[in-house]
């Protein structure tokens, strides 16, 4: 689960200590988070608790700007992700991964192709074909 948006501090209102998170829900609503008394103080939304925490609520200070993403990964024959420039291992004895050849250039002019139907391969028999028949 995602760590809650800290949006100030306030003192606790059980323990006193005097930075005490304000936090919002997964509903946008202010909640007060001391980690010092492990106390939460929620306001449910209501207009009547949430106007004046805001009141005496310092803001927090503005977050560090975002990292950018990073370029996604590939995942490789085995399954192992690959990061940008990382190549997939060859072990000795082990032909490399040929490259996926390039997209063939159309020509201007395409003759048509002439259509030739290839019979479905044969099924494969099972261990419980034989059961089955």
């Amino acid at each position: 689960m995602a760590k809650k948006e800290l949006i100030g501090h306030v003192p606790c209102g059980c323990c006193t200590f005097e930075d005490a998170e304000v936090r919002t829900d997964k509903n946008g609503n202010p909640y007060v988070y001391c980690p010092d008394c492990n106390a939460q103080l929620l306001t449910h939304g209501r207009a009547e608790r949430v106007k004046p925490l805001l009141a005496r609520m310092r803001p927090a200070a503005s977050p560090k700007p975002a990292m950018p993403d990073p370029a996604p990964a590939t995942i490789a024959g085995n399954g192992e992700r690959l990061l940008p420039g990382q190549h997939e291992p060859v072990w000795p004895g082990q032909k490399a991964r040929p490259e996926k050849p390039a997209a063939p250039a159309a020509s201007p002019d395409p003759q048509p192709a002439e259509s030739k139907e290839k019979p479905a391969p044969a099924k494969k028999a099972g261990v419980f074909s034989t059961l089955l028949d």
